[in-house]
């Protein structure tokens, strides 16, 4: 599905900026989610691609905490709040870039044993679809002796799972989906690459 431009919108960023890293003003509404297993880079790479781009970053502070005490907050959240946010975005244009969001209740419920809605999740992804969402997915090609740096029952094999789970849902989802390999953490060239694959 093409990216369907709204050239009426004005972007909360008009002046050009010239630095040697910061490339683009946006006329154009961008909306990109950064998902994907641990320990993968994902918000290293999304506050850069924020930093170069202006495209405001968000992360919401309280998954972390939820993970280990109330693991329902996801079911909840996904019916509730990710629904509204996108259709915040359809309805104001906003350009955002997410570090993590809905792609994380396709994968986690099933390696934790929660329940999973996806009739709920299948509707804010035809949404994003419709929005022109672009979804990056960071990946190693080997997690061994990699273990979550914040919860330790997430082990190198419940990372390989993770991953895989990713694959399905990449090819679930009707997004734009970009598996974007950092074994050489070279974070210019993958910047490079979300570029290519986003056009921004």
């Amino acid at each position: 599905m093409p990216i369907k431009h709204d050239t009426s919108y004005h972007g909360f960023l008009k002046k050009a900026v010239t630095s040697r890293n910061v490339t683009v003003v946006h006329d154009h509404q961008h909306v990109i989610i950064f998902d994907g297993a641990d320990m993968c880079g994902k918000t290293n790479i999304a506050c850069e691609l924020s930093s170069r781009t202006r495209i405001p970053y968000f992360k919401n502070s309280s998954e972390r905490d939820a993970f280990s005490s109330d693991p329902s907050y996801f079911s909840v959240a996904s019916r509730f709040i990710d629904t509204y946010i996108v259709d915040f975005l359809l309805t104001t244009k906003t350009s955002v870039i997410f570090d993590r969001n809905y792609p994380s209740e396709y994968v986690y419920p099933i390696v934790f044993k929660r329940r999973r809605d996806l009739d709920v999740l299948r509707k804010v992804d035809e949404r994003h679809a419709e929005l022109g969402t672009f979804i990056i997915v960071p990946y190693r090609t080997s997690f061994h002796g990699i273990v979550d740096d914040t919860h330790a029952n997430i082990t190198s094999d419940r990372l390989r799972l993770i991953d895989d789970l990713y694959i399905e849902f990449c090819e679930w989802s009707q997004c734009r989906c970009l598996r974007l390999n950092v074994d050489d953490n070279n974070i210019d060239r993958e910047i490079n690459d979300i570029k290519m694959f986003t056009g921004i």
